[in-house]
């Protein structure tokens, strides 16, 4: 069976993207041991929590962009 080509392209940018989320993802974990290293005093103030605010997002949209199923287009 033939393939649409660009569905091909879109899986083949979709797997670059996955390399990306993987980078992202080690760069978001770096970051939230960075926080959790902080005192309770700073993980409380503004800052802190503007920062875990932060880093909640990422970890959530990088967790749904990574369970993205693309197994019924193979």
């Amino acid at each position: 069976m033939s393939q649409l080509t660009e569905i091909t392209s879109i899986k083949k940018k979709f797997q670059k993207l996955l390399e990306e989320i993987g980078n992202a993802r080690e760069a978001v974990d770096h970051k939230r041991d960075w926080w959790e290293g902080k005192s309770e005093t700073w993980q409380d103030s503004d800052a802190g929590q503007e920062w875990d605010a932060y880093l909640t997002a990422s970890e959530t949209l990088l967790e749904e962009l990574e369970n993205i199923d693309t197994t019924d287009l193979d």
